[in-house]
């Protein structure tokens, strides 16, 4: 479950990863080709060091451990480091993997001061750029940076259900809405003014990540990359209104420039897009939203039947063999 730290400056202090895991969707080996085709283009591509900026547990890193000598591990929680620890060496050894393992605690901004500067080939934000401030992450990301390295920040969304009906993605809607964002809309004003700086970052444009700059005097040939994702706004925004009041966009202002090449991918048309779609069954979906409600948010037996029953009554309607394809 997710919780707001206003120590760390992060909203996931004391997340047990490995619950994250079992609800969350993995970053595709696709991904992962994507980010090597754009970095084997630089002239001076190097292998050596990835940094992971916002990395919790590190899970993101682990797509890459086979491939980069050195992976730093970068988050503001102690907690977090303590599980990135003991995860990240338990998966190399079962991997078979001896990458040089490195840990620091600093924010998203600030991560420079701890790697050092001109010192990694890769540098990554998973579902993370959101809580941090869009420029600090860049120029950042561009200390860090060696001549030729890349930035690779990328994210997920809601999910969205391919062939399903207007009424199931209403009523998916309407269940994120009560378990989710009305919990989260009880904190304090300073909590909830930190969750609508990240909500406003998190809807800007039509991506999750349009609210990030890449300034030009930093990052030769930036590039965006939406997969499964229409033209227009981001679904589910009009969920968020609560957080702005009435009469206040939802967003920010999209820092998408001029010069960033534009490219959108499509699960079973692009095989740039393959692994953001997969089955999930009704009971993959309690796991998933308890990663993002507040970790003092607990509900009886009775309050999480009542909470779910409309849920899984248009879910058995529309998907009787039990699973339904899924896609982020």
């Amino acid at each position: 479950m997710a919780t707001a730290d206003s120590k760390t400056g992060t909203t996931y202090a004391t997340t047990d990863w490995n619950k994250y895991q079992q609800g969350r969707p993995p970053y595709p080996p696709s991904l992962t080709n994507l980010i090597y085709d754009f970095h084997r283009r630089q002239p001076s591509v190097g292998w050596e060091r990835l940094v992971d900026i916002g990395a919790g547990s590190g899970i993101a890193a682990t797509n890459f451990m086979a491939d980069f000598k050195i992976i730093h591990n970068s988050d503001p929680s102690p907690w977090n480091e303590e599980q990135a620890r003991a995860f990240l060496s338990n998966y190399a050894k079962e991997h078979g993997l001896a990458p040089e393992l490195e840990y620091s605690q600093s924010t998203g901004e600030e991560t420079y001061k701890h790697t050092g500067e001109s010192a990694a080939d890769l540098v990554i934000a998973a579902t993370a750029a959101h809580f941090m401030d869009p420029d600090g992450l860049a120029e950042c990301a561009a200390k860090i940076l060696r001549p030729g390295g890349t930035l690779a920040v990328y994210s997920y969304w809601n999910p969205s259900f391919p062939g399903r009906s207007q009424h199931f993605h209403q009523t998916f809607g309407k269940t994120f809405d009560n378990l989710v964002l009305k919990s989260l809309e009880s904190g304090d004003d300073a909590n909830r003014a930190r969750l609508a700086k990240v909500i406003e970052r998190r809807m800007t444009g039509g991506g999750c990540l349009d609210s990030v700059p890449l300034p030009t005097d930093l990052f030769e040939d930036p590039k965006r990359v939406y997969i499964n994702a229409g033209p227009g706004e981001i679904p589910y925004k009009y969920l968020y209104q609560r957080f702005f009041g009435p009469g206040k966009d939802v967003g920010g202002v999209s820092r998408v420039g001029e010069q960033d090449e534009i490219v959108r991918y499509t699960t079973d048309e692009d095989v740039e897009a393959e692994g953001w779609a997969f089955d999930a069954g009704k009971e993959w979906f309690p796991t998933f939203f308890n990663t993002i409600r507040p970790a003092n948010s607990t509900m009886t037996e009775e309050e999480t039947r009542e909470a779910y029953k409309e849920w899984e009554q248009v879910f058995d309607e529309e998907c009787p063999q039990g699973t339904l394809e899924k896609g982020s």
